[in-house]
């Protein structure tokens, strides 16, 4: 369903993202994609962290990678007045924001 604009925030996503571009400080060689088909994320992955993060941090195959994403979120806005115009204006802000999201 539709996320509600003033309810954003993080929720699960539909699919699992490793982390852009990581591979182990030994080098480009070891990869998510490495560790999951060797079958070494247990043995070797909380070990040789890079960019900040071990195998099991960065790689779904490994329990880790992004499993949330951000759907955005709005601040309360105070109505200046009860006149139509103010109404209408934060009608067409709500309806901007739900295009961004």
């Amino acid at each position: 369903g539709k996320e509600d604009v003033a309810t954003g925030g993080w929720r699960p996503a539909p699919t699992c993202s490793d982390k852009p571009g990581w591979y182990d400080i030994d080098g480009p060689k070891f990869t998510c994609d490495y560790y999951v088909r060797n079958g070494i994320c247990k043995k070797e992955g909380d070990k040789w962290a890079n960019f900040g993060a071990t195998a099991n941090e960065a790689c779904c195959g490994c329990g880790g990678g992004s499993q949330r994403e951000y759907v955005g979120c709005a601040d309360s806005v105070d109505f200046p007045g009860q006149d139509s115009t103010s109404i209408q204006s934060w009608h067409q802000v709500v309806a901007e924001m739900k295009t961004m999201v």
